[in-house]
């Protein structure tokens, strides 16, 4: 067993009854991996793993929030991360023909500069949006497999009478690298490694829910309802329009 240390420090100073508040602060945390928070991550992962914990060493961060009016919120940030052993997937070529990811882990420093504003008419009606701007900086590998360079994420959510509530998402996803072969067409070299850059998507989904009483309810959800066959992961297409529904029952 190793002992860590991680400080947890947060200041920030109220300016025009909490208009504008400042902050930054400096904290780090042990992430413990398993192989449900790996495959959650992502599900093709193989499942001869090797898992070691995440490490997140330094987590320097520091920013902006406040309110515009009665209504809208608003908190601007900048972050950097030092990690070590961060997961990275990369696809399987010993225990699969290429159609599983394995996991590989790196040491890691992340910068983080994100925007989130929060609107909100009464209980009823809400809408957040947050953008997320990513530069990752490696240690050993060209890249940071498999992830975005940035994350647009967008909510509105509208609550009928507490009966029928409905809610759209919108997701917006930058650019990730992946490794390849020379074999796949697009492939870059460098440095020895191939590599290949996937484009950024946009997906967007809608979902009703009609509650009967407070315990009983039902649903129904719309994802991808443009129907895009994107590839999130390298070589595993997303499914098209797909739709769920089903009935909740709370004690």
């Amino acid at each position: 067993s190793l002992f860590h240390f991680y400080p947890d420090i947060e200041a920030r100073y109220r300016l025009f009854n909490d208009v504008f508040v400042p902050y930054a602060g400096i904290t780090g945390k042990k992430i413990r991996n398993s192989y449900r928070s790996l495959t959650d991550e992502n599900p093709f992962t193989i499942s001869s793993v090797l898992l070691n914990n995440t490490n997140n060493k330094l987590n320097l961060y520091g920013g902006f929030r406040g309110t515009l009016s009665s209504n809208v919120s608003f908190n601007t940030a900048v972050s950097f991360l030092k990690t070590a052993n961060s997961v990275l997937f990369v696809n399987d070529t010993l225990y699969s023909v290429r159609n599983r990811f394995n996991v590989i882990y790196e040491n890691l420093d992340i910068l983080n500069v994100s925007a989130q504003l929060h609107w909100q008419k009464t209980e009823k009606i809400k809408l957040l949006l947050r953008g997320d701007y990513f530069r990752y900086y490696t240690l050993e590998e060209e890249k940071a497999w498999g992830m975005p360079d940035f994350k647009v994420t967008g909510s509105f959510i509208y609550d009928m009478y507490d009966k029928i509530i409905v809610r759209a998402d919108l997701f917006v996803t930058g650019s990730r690298w992946f490794r390849a072969t020379q074999a796949d067409e697009g492939a870059e070299l460098k440095n020895s490694t191939y590599m290949i850059k996937l484009k950024p998507f946009a997906d967007m989904n809608l979902g009703v829910e009609y509650r009967y009483t407070k315990r009983i309810s039902a649903f129904i959800n719309f994802n991808n309802i443009a129907s895009k066959r994107y590839q999130y992961w390298y070589r595993f297409p997303v499914q098209g329009i797909n739709i769920l529904g089903g009935l909740t029952y709370s004690f």
